[in-house]
């Protein structure tokens, strides 16, 4: 009620500015580098206004917000809470993750990289319980591999590239956010695949019918998918 009754105050007070309303945007990631910034700038082009307020965070952080109703519609990886009956999501595009390091890491130059050679190093794991934490678990039992004990737990991209950057540290990052990086020239990709994927790129939002503010963001989105999907392809 507390949430409803804020939202409520917000969408007063943007509606009183001269807008068609407020969207709480929350966006992992994966969908901060190309999807999200080339939907703002569609929806910004349009000429009736609308108030966007953007939080990144990983899944964990989104959801909890998400389920306070703090946020209208969330932009990432959809596992299997975007399936329950309280909510509608949909599928945009697949984005698999990529293991990376910096760019004068050992394995880089080396002739042959593989998992038991990437293990003898230490890893920047992305936090406990969390989906892609059991992916890269997976990966390493699935190939008879102990899981390697965590150097450090962050799901901070801008740590972790750093980090990278200045050790001798593996990591696991979306595929976006790693040509990113790359393209700057912090980091390096590596030619490992884990066992399975988290899930595909996508939208999450009440099931209740969405408000027209909302389906201005969800329609911009759509839109958005062949830019981030040309840039990713490109940087690949």
């Amino acid at each position: 009620m507390v949430a409803d009754s804020h939202q409520l105050q917000q969408e007063l007070q943007a509606v009183a500015a001269g807008t068609l309303g407020v969207v709480r945007i929350g966006a992992m990631p994966v969908a901060s580098v190309a999807l999200l910034p080339a939907a703002i700038r569609s929806l910004k082009a349009e000429p009736e206004p609308l108030q966007i307020d953007v939080v990144e965070d990983i899944a964990l952080g989104l959801w909890a917000r998400f389920e306070r109703r703090e946020l209208d519609v969330i932009l990432g990886r959809l596992d299997e809470r975007a399936f329950g009956r309280q909510v509608r999501s949909e599928s945009l595009f697949k984005d698999p993750h990529c293991v990376v390091v910096g760019r004068a890491h050992p394995l880089v130059s080396a002739a042959r990289v593989d998992w038991p050679s990437a293990a003898s190093h230490p890893w920047i794991l992305p936090p406990a319980n969390t989906a892609l934490r059991r992916a890269i678990d997976s990966t390493f039992l699935d190939r008879g591999l102990p899981v390697p004990l965590p150097w450090i737990e962050s799901a901070s991209g801008t740590l972790i590239q750093v980090l990278m950057s200045q050790t001798d540290c593996v990591g696991v990052m979306s595929g976006a956010a790693a040509r990113r990086y790359r393209q700057q020239g912090g980091l390096a990709i590596l030619p490992l695949r884990l066992k399975y994927d988290v899930g595909p790129v996508g939208m999450i939002w009440d099931a209740q019918e969405p408000s027209p503010a909302l389906e201005r963001v969800l329609g911009a989105v759509r839109r958005a998918v062949p830019e981030a999907t040309r840039k990713s392809s490109a940087s690949a």
